[in-house]
């Protein structure tokens, strides 16, 4: 360390409180020698710190040095003092036995620095300094020791008599300003160690001053602020960069920027402390970046669809973004983020194992989307049930008899095949009525119903479809019973006449006609009685199929709400849903047309976790939006219909209010209808969605149940 190395009292020989007279009697001295290029040694040169420089530049240094009462004082805080016998007695062990000097000087150290000790703390604390740079290797113990004792010195009472002791006259030089160039002076003799293999990091060195008063840390704090301020800035500027230009290895980004900035973030709270109004701002800053790698990689590679999945990944970035202790809008942001990510993860098993059908479904669709163009034939219909029944066993036998998803798409297979039958009877139907010769073509077409009805039974499907599968089945099986009556009663008819009465033709023509009559009555009837023979078409898409007629229609008894609505934007289902989740950091919107002559409440689902984060009641014919959505992929639920009934139960008693008039329940889960929002910074998504029974609807539903859209 070259301030007690190069020390002016070292140079000139001299302990840091000799007199002035000691003084100039001893630079007479060196000087003389100098002259004659000789070199003058002296008791108190301590060979152990190293060789000294003594010629007549150095002497003329030295005591330019030392003229002013401050200067004499701060360069005594790095030399020797002699203010007891003991300090004599040290002193003399000095360049012979180093250990035996501490020994002596650390039995006069006591709980407090007095007059009587202090010339120890401050010897003691010379000597610590000048071992712990004595060679390549840092002493970090030794230079620990002799702050801590300097700074028990500058900061007691004794400094005063110290200043009176060296200069003479007891210059009165503030404790806060000694400490500061004693700071200076660490600072800049420990530069050639800093951040070394063998010295000492920015962190310890700060470490070193945390006994001092916290002006003076503030003081050493300022000395290192702008360089890590600035590593920091230039770091977040840099994966900026790279992550725009190559979001895909963003997650490689975001763990480049947490490493490389985490002992410059580590310095700079200590430094700053962590409610440092600008330590937050950086901190934030580069929270907010890290958990931006974590999600465009994320969104990116999970897009792609590849066979990688990019959950485990994500979620270690963005717990990256969250360790380094953001707060405010930024904290909620990542908290947010990760409950997202962490459920993604969670479901991977429930991913993988619909991966495996995928495949299946998708020929499934297709077979649909084919049975829907072939037209009204039962062959179209046995077809399909034949090449889709294998793969719905397979789909079961992966994901389970009650998988929904299993059940959605077993349950538009029956209503698709179902929907054929209907319009191919009712067809058959249609022409009896006109053209009483078209009894054998219904009779056959109602024993190909049958069959292909007796096919569909086995196949899986919700509650509410195997409802009107079965009632189909048995209004179909009447008309088939009653089809076998007439058939045998027109061959008893016919056996009779042959043999009894051939005369009478006529007669047997009533007969067939009254029968055909009853026929038509019957099935007339059954229409009345079934839940359905009149269908829309269906698709692949599992779009909503009406199954009633005209004349199975009841009256409902008109509600005592008639009329009644919720403001648009109400969310009635707070209570099971939980509270709308909004986040300000995001602008995704969607905004929500109902062109229905219902109202409707719409629920908007996270795709991958299955939470419902907004229900909001939009009136018939209006529109509504849903504004700072987080980022995700969703899908709609929607309950419909008139006359909002506030103390209606629903889902077996849990739910309290709903519609009492025309109420529906369906969704749009389908992957070209999900909906995916992502606000990256600089741009944000928004959506335009038209609910179904509008021309040009964007969105196609499938019906669900009642109890599927509560849970």
């Amino acid at each position: 360390m070259k301030i007690i190395k190069q020390n002016p009292f070292r140079v000139l020989g001299l302990l840091g409180n000799s007199t002035e007279r000691e003084l100039q009697k001893q630079i007479g001295t060196i000087k003389a020698f100098a002259r004659v290029g000789k070199f003058k040694s002296f008791n108190y040169d301590l060979e152990i710190i190293g060789n000294i420089s003594r010629s007549i530049d150095d002497i003329q240094l030295a005591a330019s040095s030392i003229e002013q009462a401050p200067k004499k004082l701060h360069y005594s805080l790095f030399w020797f003092i002699k203010n007891s016998s003991l300090d004599e007695v040290a002193l003399n062990h000095l360049n012979q036995n180093t250990d035996k000097a501490i020994e002596i000087w650390n039995k006069t150290l006591k709980d407090e620095v007095t007059p009587k000790n202090y010339s120890a703390y401050l010897n003691l604390s010379t000597l610590y300094l000048a071992l712990s740079t004595i060679g390549e290797e840092l002493r970090k113990n030794e230079l620990q020791q002799a702050i801590n004792l300097k700074g028990l010195l500058i900061n007691s009472e004794s400094l005063k008599v110290l200043s009176k002791e060296v200069t003479g006259n007891g210059v009165l030089i503030s404790s806060d300003d000694v400490n500061k160039l004693f700071v200076d002076e660490i600072l800049n003799s420990l530069k050639p160690y800093l951040d070394k293999s063998k010295g000492i990091t920015t962190n310890e060195l700060i470490s070193l001053f945390e006994s001092y008063p916290p002006s003076i840390q503030k003081y050493l704090a300022s000395k290192f602020t702008e360089v890590p301020v600035t590593n920091i800035e230039n770091s977040i500027d840099k994966i900026i960069s790279k992550r725009k230009s190559n979001p895909r290895d963003a997650e490689e980004y975001g763990e480049e920027l947490y490493k490389s900035t985490k002992s410059d973030i580590t310095l700079l709270k200590k430094l700053l402390g962590s409610q440092n109004v600008q330590y937050q701002m950086l901190v934030n800053k580069l929270a907010n970046e890290i958990l931006q790698c974590s999600i465009d990689f994320f969104n990116t590679l999970r897009d792609e669809g590849g066979e990688y999945d990019p959950g485990d990944d994500a979620l270690k970035i963005a717990k990256y973004a969250k360790s380094i202790g953001s707060t405010g809008q930024t904290r909620s942001r990542i908290d947010e983020s990760l409950e997202f990510i962490e459920n993604w993860v969670d479901d991977k098993p429930e991913r993988e194992k619909y991966s495996k059908i995928e495949h299946e479904i998708q020929v499934i669709i297709i077979l649909l989307q084919k049975f829907e163009e072939d037209g009204q034939t039962f062959n179209s219909i046995t077809e399909l049930l034949h090449k889709t029944k294998p793969r719905l066993e397979y789909i079961k036998e992966i994901v389970g008899f009650d998988d929904e998803q299993y059940l959605n798409i077993s349950s538009a297979v029956v209503q698709n095949a179902l929907g054929m039958i209907i319009e191919v009877v009712n067809s058959a139907q249609e022409r009896l009525s006109y053209d009483s010769t078209k009894l054998v073509a219904l009779s056959n077409t109602i024993s190909n119903a049958m069959a292909v009805l007796n096919l569909m039974g086995s196949i899986d499907m919700f509650y509410e479809v195997r409802e009107r599968y079965v009632k189909n089945k048995q209004t179909i099986s009447s008309i088939n019973q009653q089809l076998n009556s007439i058939s045998t009663t027109k061959t008893q008819s016919t056996n009779s006449t042959s043999s009894g009465n051939s005369s009478n033709p006529g007669c047997i023509i009533v007969i067939v006609i009254g029968v055909i009559i009853a026929i038509i009555i019957a099935i007339a009837s059954d229409n009345d009685s079934s839940s359905s023979y009149q269908t829309n078409s269906s698709s692949s898409s599992f779009e909503p199929s009406d199954y009633s007629t005209t004349s199975s229609v009841q009256e409902q008894p008109e509600s005592e709400f008639k009329g009644n609505q919720l403001n648009n934007g109400s969310s009635p289902y707070n209570a099971l849903f939980g509270s709308g989740i909004y986040n300000k950091n995001y602008n995704n919107e969607v905004t929500f047309k109902n062109g229905y002559n219902t109202d409707a409440i719409v629920c908007l689902v996270d795709y991958y976790s299955g939470k419902t984060i907004r229900n909001e009641y939009i009136q018939a014919s209006s529109t509504f939006q849903m504004t700072n959505i987080p980022n995700g992929t969703y899908y709609m639920k929607v309950f419909s219909g008139k006359d909002w009934n506030p103390n209606k139960i629903l889902g077996n008693g849990k739910i309290k209010g709903g519609f009492d008039t025309n109420s529906s329940f369906y969704q749009s889960k389908s992957p070209s209808d999900l909906i995916k929002l992502n606000d990256d910074g600089n741009q944000y998504s928004s959506y335009e969605i038209t609910l179904y029974q509008v021309d040009n609807g964007n969105m196609e539903q499938q019906n669900i149940s009642e109890n599927s859209f509560f849970n």
